[in-house]
């Protein structure tokens, strides 16, 4: 008879998903990560900042589901991970 493992909480593991609003397309990446990884961490992992090295961490910003979070911040399992472009100013049209 076998029996199922259980595993440690090193093991264990969940899912959160990156977002990033490119100018012309979204990339958009699952990941698995340990279920005590950071928002810093998830997006080590990611291959995210090989496909968009123009992002300026210094000036996008990162959110959980639309709230501004920092990189320290714990992650829960099916977090969705937004990354924030700077908004564009229109210039106004005089009339």
């Amino acid at each position: 008879m076998q029996y199922a493992r259980t595993l440690g909480d090193e093991e264990k593991t969940m899912h959160v998903e990156i977002i990033y609003a490119a100018e012309h397309h979204v990339f958009r990446e699952q990941l698995e990560l340990h279920t005590v990884s950071t928002v810093a961490q998830a997006l080590e992992r990611s291959a995210l900042c090989q496909a968009h090295p123009e992002i300026d961490w210094n000036v996008n910003r990162i959110g959980i589901y639309g709230r501004l979070v920092p990189e320290t911040t714990l992650l829960r399992d099916n977090d969705r991970i937004e990354i924030y472009r700077p908004l564009k100013a229109r210039k106004s049209r005089k009339q």
